[in-house]
Parts: C-alpha cells; sequence; structure tokens
C-alpha cells in the first residue's frame, strides 16, 4: 500500500478505541489504512494523537503490568528498561483485552503523583522542576524501577487519600429538592420501559432538571442521590465530582434502573458544567470525543447532537489546577471543553449501552485559568443550566426516539 505505514497505523488503530471501532470494526482484518490515515492527517495530529508503537504511555503500560513485561518485554521494563519490549504486541494487548479488563495504562497516575510529592529531591529535582503539572512521569517510574524500591523509598499513596464524599441523600430543602413521593417512602428507580438516565455531578446541576423532569426521590440510603420522572421514563444519578466517581454512579444507576439487563433500551446522557477559553457563559456544547488527562487516551461519543448544540473535544481533568497547563501545551486543547466526569462517565457508558446512545452536554461556567470548581450549590450554576434546559431538552428528545420502539415517547412532556 504506497505511502501508508501500515504497521504505525495498526498501532494507532490499537491505541484509540474510538478508531479501531470506526475504522477497522473491531478487527485487525478488516482496517481502512487509508481512512486512518485520512483521519490522522485531518484531525489525529492536531489533537495530539499517537501515531507511532514505540511511545511512553505503552512502555508504562508494560510496567504497570508484570504479566505483561514478562511476556512481550522479557521482563525488563521491572529495572526501568524498556528497550527491549514488543510495541505492536502490547498494544494489541491492550485492544484486545487491556483496555476491557481495565488495566492501567499510560504513565501518570495517583501512585506516582504521590511518589513525586513524597520526595523533595523527585518534586524539585530534574523529574518535576518545582511541580507536578512539569513531571516526566514515565522517568519517575523508571526512577523507582530501577532505584527507588532498592532506596527504601515508597511508592504510590499510603495511607490512601480518602475518597470524595458521596452524595448519599436528596439536597437539602429548598431550591434544589425536589419533592419526596407521597405515602410511604421513595419509589423505586426501576425504569418500566425504555428511557434516559441522567448523570450529573452535583445539586446545582441537577436543580432544572429535578424541576423540568419533575422528579422524586428513589432508593433513598444508596451511595449516590437518585430520583425518578412520575412517568417512569427518566432516571437521575448525582455522582460528585470526579472521573472515578462518574464511573460508579454509571454502574449503580445502571443496575438501579434496569439498564444492565436491558442493553440498547435505555439512553445515557452526562449533563453539567465545564471550561472554556474563550465562549460565553451558558454556552452549550456537546462533546465529540474525550481525552482522559489522567490516562492519556482519547474516546469517542457517537451521539448526534441536535441543532444548533455544535460539538467540540472535551478534556475530563482531576483538578481544575491542570485546565491551563493542558491548554498552554495542547494545541488541539484551545477549543476543548474541560470537566471533570466525561472521561469516567464514557468509560463505564460504552459498557451498558451502545455508544450511539451516550451523550455528553457542557454549559461553560468557568476559564480554564480557574483553580477550583463552583461550589456543588451555587446558584449561578443553577442558572446557567437553566438557561440551557431547551437545548438540552431537544437532544433528550432527540435521544428517546431513537431508542427502538420507542418513537412516540419523547420529552415533550418534561
Amino acid at each position: 500500500m504506497p505511502d501508508i505505514d501500515v504497521a504505525r497505523l495498526r498501532c494507532y488503530a490499537f491505541r484509540y478505541a474510538d478508531l479501531f471501532e470506526a475504522y477497522c470494526g473491531n478487527s485487525l482484518a478488516s482496517c481502512d489504512y487509508a481512512g486512518l490515515k485520512a483521519f490522522h492527517e485531518k484531525h489525529g495530529r492536531a489533537e495530539k494523537r499517537i501515531m507511532r508503537c514505540a511511545s511512553s504511555d505503552v512502555a508504562c503500560y508494560a510496567m504497570r503490568n508484570p504479566d505483561l513485561s514478562a511476556a512481550w518485554c522479557g521482563g525488563a521494563t521491572a529495572t526501568g528498561d524498556a528497550s527491549q519490549c514488543e510495541w505492536a504486541a502490547l498494544l494489541q494487548h491492550y485492544a484486545d483485552a487491556g483496555r476491557a479488563e481495565g488495566r492501567p495504562y499510560g504513565c501518570e497516575g495517583d501512585d506516582v503523583r504521590c511518589y513525586a510529592t513524597r520526595y523533595p529531591d523527585l518534586l524539585d529535582g530534574g523529574y518535576c522542576g518545582g511541580s507536578l503539572d512539569r513531571c516526566d512521569w514515565r522517568a519517575l517510574r523508571e526512577h523507582w524501577a530501577a532505584s527507588g524500591e532498592q532506596e527504601g523509598r515508597i511508592f504510590g499513596c499510603s495511607p490512601p487519600s480518602p475518597p470524595a464524599p458521596l452524595l448519599a441523600s436528596p439536597p437539602p430543602a429548598g431550591s434544589l429538592s425536589p419533592s419526596l413521593a407521597p405515602g410511604g417512602g421513595p419509589p423505586s428507580c426501576r425504569l418500566s420501559r425504555g428511557g434516559l438516565v441522567w448523570v450529573v455531578a452535583t445539586p446545582a446541576e441537577a436543580a432544572p432538571l429535578f424541576r423540568h423532569l419533575k422528579t422524586t426521590s428513589c432508593a433513598a440510603g444508596g451511595p449516590f442521590a437518585t430520583h425518578r420522572s412520575a412517568d417512569g421514563r427518566h432516571m437521575l444519578a448525582i455522582s460528585g465530582r470526579g472521573r472515578a466517581l462518574a464511573a460508579a454512579a454509571v454502574g449503580y444507576a445502571s443496575v438501579l434502573s434496569g439498564a444492565s439487563r436491558r442493553r440498547g433500551s435505555v439512553a445515557w446522557m452526562n449533563v453539567g458544567i465545564g471550561a472554556h477559553g474563550s465562549l460565553s457563559a451558558g454556552t452549550l456544547r456537546g462533546l465529540r470525543s474525550v481525552y482522559d488527562s489522567s490516562r492519556g487516551t482519547y474516546a469517542s461519543f457517537s451521539a448526534p447532537a441536535a441543532e444548533g448544540v455544535e460539538l467540540s473535544l472535551g478534556v475530563s481533568v482531576l483538578r481544575p489546577a491542570e485546565m491551563a497547563s493542558l491548554q498552554s501545551r495542547v494545541p488541539s486543547a484551545s477549543d476543548a471543553i474541560f470537566d471533570s466526569e466525561a472521561a469516567g462517565f464514557l468509560e463505564v457508558g460504552r459498557l451498558v449501552a451502545p455508544l450511539e446512545q451516550l451523550a455528553a452536554l457542557k454549559v461553560v461556567a468557568i476559564r480554564p485559568t480557574a483553580t477550583a470548581w463552583p461550589s456543588p450549590t451555587d446558584s449561578a450554576v443553577e442558572m446557567l443550566v437553566e438557561h440551557a434546559w431547551p437545548q438540552v431538552r431537544l437532544v433528550a428528545d432527540k435521544m428517546l426516539a431513537a431508542l427502538p420502539q420507542e418513537a412516540a415517547d419523547r420529552c415533550s412532556g418534561c
């Protein structure tokens, strides 16, 4: 195939699940290499996608999974040496099994962050230059493998950091609180037929949905606050901020709603605020794909947005302080919407529903220069989401109409 490096394009497809699915049908034998190359030239290069086999993310995949290091690197990554690795084989393992198994991939992670933070010589020396934003995560992992363990250093977070508090009960009485169901306690969260599950991070983002969907609390006492509409078509879960909480909330909601046993009958939407460098506050954008800053990976949505809702790259960050650094380092982030949940929402969402039944909508609320998210009960956030509701409703209506045998059941009564 002239002018096409098939070996590199295979690694390109293996590395990115959205490309492997779109251009290969999840089978190497079906890969459209010309299409992959055209995508990279038109979009991938600007998004800083990696089109080579040997790279730091794959080296760290081997280092973080000793069985893979033994199989495809001769065990050499145990001492920080990745020169013997079979890069394409490692990437194929990640595409075929590792991603689905949830194996750690890439170099950055809480364990190596804690390692750098614990030792001033690593944080202030040549590994980070005094700032976590400048750390060479692969070099830090190699330091631990080559000498840190022998020196008796502690790797990882020990004791582990406490998890962020979960919203285990409905918001307090007031504008942010839905009404409780009359009679003997909250109703079941189970959707009576095909419907839509909404995942939001905070009570402020949820408040307009409570009002328009006419929800009541359901499954009280669980790890996440959950609500269901009176018509049984909508369920809402408040996850708290962060990719891990969003992922957990999707799994929890899939069981309560019945979606886990009826794949394809329930659509999913993540709605919340985000940060953008120039768009006006209140602007609504749908996410075309998501870059997970903690893993250095991309994943794509395929659900079409409603008319008038533009699509953007999403960037999910562990903490707001990362946004400005990513925006300045990554060209593709110059027009991105930053948030904290979309990557986790999509990671688990694609396990419980087809991609075309997943969507994420973000309302611009802050700039990437912010160092903190707004308060979970910020009334300004509630007003911004309320302002965006007409467009959000159009997307919800479109997703419900696209469900099998559900074209007549829309969100027109919301």
